[in-house]
């Protein structure tokens, strides 16, 4: 194969991998998360006007709202992380579409030059320039390829709450009929969906999550609900069950009790000996189900009957 052929061959390479990045623009994120979390601060403003009056009206409007917050404010906390991502995705895609552009430019200069090379010496130097420019297309594709994987992993981990059956405001009345069969344990007394310390995951600020997972407090990730692997079929019952009683705070500069580790800066929770056998725990009083997990921004209100676990995490509190 001749020289000029190579460079031919070798422009068409780096051409066919700018065209992957698409045009390299600046890309507007929308985010809904602003809305749903009006509603769901419309939804508690309206309740709190309603808690001291009293009949069947209220009381299931009352039952309404308390239902209604914690979806909306999940949805809202899920817009905000995907706008998060999709954000970061177009970072990363403009990043590549520039330095694809050095590469595509760098390709071209070569190939110019490349007719004046006549001994072998200066055409083995074309060549060696000329892979070069092959093994930085493919090392720049692959990395992005791995972070474009990575995100698609934690938008697919992102909790988005079903649609519920109809529900007449008599609770008595019901507009869907029950569904057949053997019913799962209600949120917050499902064993399988109770946070267990040993799956926790610390990432380090600027590095992805896992694959399918969910964020559950200020570095901690956790499998997400609802996908492979984790609830198809059904996950086995939390054997070392996180409480949220059991979480502590010691102090500035202190260290957490005996058998705690910690679980964000000054914050510690209960861990199994990984070294010595030991017996299983008992039954959390307020565990954590990860399906009810909400991030809650600064200054906003949270859910009704929630309580913070972690600076920023709430979830429901059994004993309200």
């Amino acid at each position: 194969m001749s020289l000029m052929q190579t460079c031919a061959d070798v422009q068409a390479v780096v051409a066919r991998a700018r065209s992957l990045f698409g045009s390299g623009e600046a890309v507007d994120v929308p985010s809904g998360a602003p809305n749903i979390t009006s509603a769901a601060q419309a939804v508690m403003t309206a309740r709190s006007r309603t808690s001291e009056l009293s009949g069947v009206g209220t009381t299931s409007y009352d039952a309404m709202a308390d239902r209604a917050v914690p979806p909306l404010t999940t949805s809202a906390t899920s817009d905000t992380r995907l706008a998060t991502h999709m954000t970061t995705a177009a970072a990363i895609t403009q990043a590549g579409a520039a330095r694809m552009e050095q590469i595509v430019a760098q390709t071209s200069a070569i190939a110019k030059v490349a007719p004046m090379a006549k001994s072998s010496a200066d055409q083995r130097v074309i060549l060696t320039a000329l892979r070069s420019q092959v093994a930085q297309t493919s090392q720049l594709v692959q990395a992005t390829q791995q972070q474009a994987s990575a995100l698609a992993g934690q938008m697919r981990g992102l909790q988005y709450p079903k649609d519920a059956p109809a529900q007449a405001l008599d609770h008595d009345l019901p507009q869907s009929p029950p569904s057949s069969g053997g019913e799962d344990p209600p949120h917050g007394k499902d064993p399988r969906y109770w946070i267990d310390v040993t799956k926790i995951v610390h990432v380090p600020d600027g590095q992805l999550a896992p694959n399918n997972s969910t964020q559950i407090g200020p570095g901690l990730f956790y499998p997400s609900p609802d996908r492979p692997g984790f609830a198809t079929p059904p996950p086995p019952p939390a054997q070392w069950p996180l409480d949220m009683n059991d979480i502590v705070q010691p102090g500035p500069g202190k260290l957490g009790p005996y058998g705690t580790t910690e679980l964000a800066p000054g914050i510690f929770a209960p861990t199994p000996n990984t070294l010595w056998p030991e017996p299983k725990w008992s039954p959390p009083q307020a565990p954590i189900d990860i399906r009810d997990i909400v991030q809650v921004p600064t200054g906003q209100l949270a859910p009704w009957g929630y309580k913070e676990y972690l600076p920023g995490w709430w979830a429901p509190d059994p004993s309200r």
